[in-house]
């Protein structure tokens, strides 16, 4: 025998690796595919294709990097394929891919090079990751924790916890701090001993308000310091409760306005501001240990889990976890290499599994590196969205409000380390410009050397707790600020600075030394659009917000009444809430309504209002409100309330025919059932079978089949078309009509324009009688008389009506009550040969 030359191996080789190639792409459900040394797609899976939305013959001898957004291009051509072909393999190489309809998929590569013997040609084989659900959920993690960061132990603002009578289970450092203590020195106080003894009684009333309250309830109290001073806070209290509604603890967020109250004392104002913080997140933040011991975990394990978190503690990562789950739980939080994200079902205190989806990724903390950060967030709405629609999960957590501070992490060299995004907003910088900031250049020149003198000590600091000064604004301006700061050891000593934006109550500040008293109010949000109504109803003031929220400048809204702007749907609606708050009835409204922009559009806006009252009379002298646009919010919600229509009309449709599915019949024929019992009127059902239809299906083939039902299906909506009557896909071929107020007589007359309708299709069908497709049907009614029955009566009596039609001949309609006795079911009682599936009892 000859031997074969080199170039007929490496021909016979390249024959028999395509070959191989076709057969391992064929049968895998994976996304694959194959290049040559030139990088040439030699092969690709199905899945390839159907991902991509390509045909094979228009992706095979074109370059892998062809289908390649241009930087992904540049990257594999660059750094990639010529890394790849000298070591043989890449993995989990990020790409983004172009489909043919142009989106772009995020997607992991991982390849190996195999090369032929005696020289003959390598080519690759690689596999594919769709992971762009994975990357937007990444990055909306990302978001969240940025958001959240350093909001759960290091807030300025006073915190607290306590029982129902008022004794103190927790306070944050900040709470203690004020009162000159620390924390542990304040557990187990009594608050009636922090308040003067003539405001006790308003004490108690208090916390009775709160706790038959499900939602915050603000107030302001004097307490007494370490000192005997007396200094004002407000508060923000909230009933915290258990499964069964019972109040386990009451909530608490306090802010020193001593300053406040005093300038507002001086002159003669009795204004409140309202403040609404987050303090707890609603995800569950814990630190692991590599053995699945935790050793902390946050407030909100409450909510999600029913356990406090000393109990959680106890229990290890395995404990908490469903059974099914465990073991890969624990195989993706033993990953010490990155973050890494697991969905699960964790066990509540009830006994009850909750879905919740961790993150967790591996940090250092004093000194040990075998410690993870787990973020865990309940995600049973997502996971059972269908079942869990109509339930409120108010009771489960605690929606935690975005903080508009700006919250920064300062190195010793004055560098900034993290930045939260609330910059942008405050000064214009995104959170990388803000980083590369020295803290030296963002201060105004004038209050450098004050602000650095007091920040690098944490005994300047507890002698000047907050530092007022200006920032530099991207643009060049400059804003007025409050900042506290205090040192925290994270990867040595940085310090963590809160600084909140006093820009609009400095310039108030300076007015109300010469404006009348309607300019001192201001809005917690710039946002909002704050107004001032006389008793008249008339605006008498509107901030510069109203040209961002209506269009208008302020100027062209005063001396108009609100009424005459809201939509005449919504004018009397906002009529009554004024009348509410000048008569005296109410002293804070709500209100969401349409009001006119000037450009002509409708918007949707949320106001707040309150009653100014005078000091000496008490009688209502004007309102105040605070208004903001919520068109997208509502759009939002009016998609989402659309959404969950659409969703339950095809939940009850049939896929194939458009018409009412079983499950649908069901529900109509027991209302249906229970109404005309109820209203004593009639209830026909026509039931009706495609003659012949195995015989169609065997000579024509399923999808005329499916063509033929869906063309009777619509010739039967097309004939009952009351707005009561309901057209039903029964079971296979077989189809039912529900009546309602119709007797025998009337069902057998729409039953035969529905058996017209059918034969006018002219569906041929040589397998049945007169060579086109025709129906049976039976029908059967109940009178009143006759309602002691259940609603399977009815079908049954139809049901034996159509054996009557099919014993007939087909192709006739057939009353129940035309049938012989012992067919007709008249009871419940009266037994019956048993159903079978349509397509076998029924020919």
């Amino acid at each position: 025998m000859p031997l074969a030359t080199p170039a007929g191996r490496e021909a016979d080789f390249e024959t028999r690796l395509r070959g191989e190639l076709e057969r391992w792409t064929a049968v895998t459900p994976a996304m694959l595919h194959s290049i040559d040394e030139k990088g040439l797609l030699i092969s690709v899976s199905d899945a390839w294709l159907a991902k991509l939305g390509y045909a094979r013959a228009e992706v095979l001898g074109r370059r892998s990097s062809d289908f390649l957004t241009a930087e992904s291009r540049e990257h594999a051509v660059r750094d990639v394929l010529p890394e790849f072909f000298r070591s043989g393999r890449c993995d989990n190489v990020q790409y983004q891919m172009v489909c043919k309809d142009g989106s772009v998929i995020d997607v992991l590569l991982s390849a190996v090079l195999e090369g032929g013997s005696q020289g003959c040609g390598r080519t690759s084989r690689a596999v594919i990751t769709d992971v762009t659900a994975l990357k937007q959920t990444r990055r909306q993690l990302a978001e969240s924790e940025a958001r959240y960061r350093g909001l759960v132990e290091d807030q300025s603002e006073l915190i607290s916890l306590a029982s129902p009578e008022g004794r103190l289970r927790y306070v944050n450092h900040a709470y203690a701090s004020f009162f000159g203590k620390q924390p542990e020195e304040m557990v187990g106080q009594d608050l009636f001993d922090l308040v003067p003894p003539d405001g006790r009684p308003a004490l108690v009333d208090h916390l009775r308000r709160v706790c038959a309250a499900r939602h915050s309830v603000a107030v302001e109290n004097q307490v007494v310091m370490a000192n005997g001073e007396k200094r004002w806070l407000a508060w923000t209290n909230r009933a915290v409760t258990d499964g069964d509604g019972r109040v386990t603890a009451i909530h608490s967020v306090g802010r020193d306005i001593e300053e406040r109250v005093r300038a507002e004392r001086l002159l003669r104002e009795s204004e409140t501001r309202f403040r609404f913080l987050a303090e707890n997140s609603s995800d569950i933040i814990s630190l692991l240990a590599r053995d699945g011991t935790r050793l902390y975990v946050s407030p909100a394990c409450r909510a999600l889990t029913g356990y406090s978190p000393e109990e959680m503690q106890t229990m290890r990562t395995g404990d908490s976890t469903h059974p099914d789950d465990v073991e890969r739980v624990l195989q993706v939080l033993a990953n010490d290499t990155g973050q890494s994200t697991v969905t699960y079902r964790m066990g509540r205190k009830d006994g009850s599994y909750v879905w919740v989806e961790t993150s967790c990724k591996p940090v250092e903390i004093d000194g040990r590196n075998d410690v993870r950060l787990a973020i865990v967030r309940d995600i049973d709405e997502r996971v059972r969205a269908e079942q869990r629609l109509q339930e409120s999960e108010s009771r489960y957590r605690f929606l935690a409000e975005n903080s508009a501070d700006l919250i920064i992490l300062v190195g010793q060299d004055g560098k900034r380390v993290y930045v939260s995004p609330a910059c942008e907003k405050m000064l214009g910088f995104t959170p990388e410009e803000m980083l590369a900031v020295n803290t030296r250049d963002a201060i105004h020149p004038e209050d450098v050397e004050r602000v650095l003198t007091n920040i690098p000590s944490d005994e300047a600091m507890r002698a000047n707790p907050a530092i007022s000064y200006r920032m530099r604004r991207k643009d060049g301006s400059y804003v007025w600020v409050e900042t506290t700061g205090r040192p925290v050891d994270i990867q040595g000593n940085q310090w963590l600075v809160v600084v909140r934006d006093i820009e609009q109550r400095r310039l108030a500040e300076q007015r109300l030394k010469d404006s009348e008293a309607r300019y001192r109010l201001l809005a917690d949000n710039s946002s909002d659009m704050v107004f001032q109504l006389d008793h008249e109803l008339v605006r008498r003031y509107v901030s510069p917000a109203c040209r961002e929220v209506l269009g208008y400048q302020p100027e062209e809204m005063i001396g108009i009444k609100p009424v005459s702007m809201a939509h005449p749907q919504d004018a009397a609606r906002l009529a009554l809430v004024f009348e509410t708050l000048m008569k005296g009835h109410a002293d804070r409204q709500s209100i969401i309504n349409r009001i006119r922009h000037r450009n002509g559009n409708w918007i949707w806006a949320e106001a707040q209002f309150r009653a100014l009252k005078d000091p000496e009379t008490g009688a209502t002298t004007g309102i105040i409100g605070a208004l903001r646009d919520i068109s997208v919010r509502k759009a939002v919600e009016d998609e989402l309330a659309e959404a969950n229509r659409r969703l339950k009309t095809l939940a009850g449709q049939d896929g194939l025919t458009g018409l009412a599915n079983r499950r649908a019949f069901d529900e109509a024929l027991a209302k249906e059932h229970r109404r005309s019992k109820r209203e004593k009127k009639a209830l026909s059902l026509v039931m009706i079978d495609v003659d012949r239809f195995k015989v169609f299906n065997d000579r024509y083939g399923h999808p005329a089949g499916d063509d033929c039902l869906r063309r009777v299906a619509a010739a039967i909506a097309e004939t009952a078309l009351r707005p009561g009557d309901v057209s039903a896909r029964y079971g296979g071929e077989e189809f039912a009509v529900l009546l309602p107020d119709t007797d025998e007589a009337g069902a057998a007359v729409i039953a035969e324009r529905i058996l017209q309708a059918v034969r006018g299709l002219k569906i041929r069908h040589e397998g049945n009688a007169n060579g086109l497709v025709t129906i049976s049907a039976g029908v059967a009614s109940l009178a009143s008389a006759e309602f002691d029955g259940k609603p399977a009566t009815l079908i049954q009596n139809a049901d034996r009506a159509l054996y009557g039609a099919k014993d007939s001949g087909r192709n006739a309609v057939i009353r129940a009550s035309a049938v012989a006795p012992s067919r007709v079911v008249t009871s419940p009682a009266v037994t019956s040969r048993p159903r079978q599936p349509a397509t076998k009892r029924r020919r």
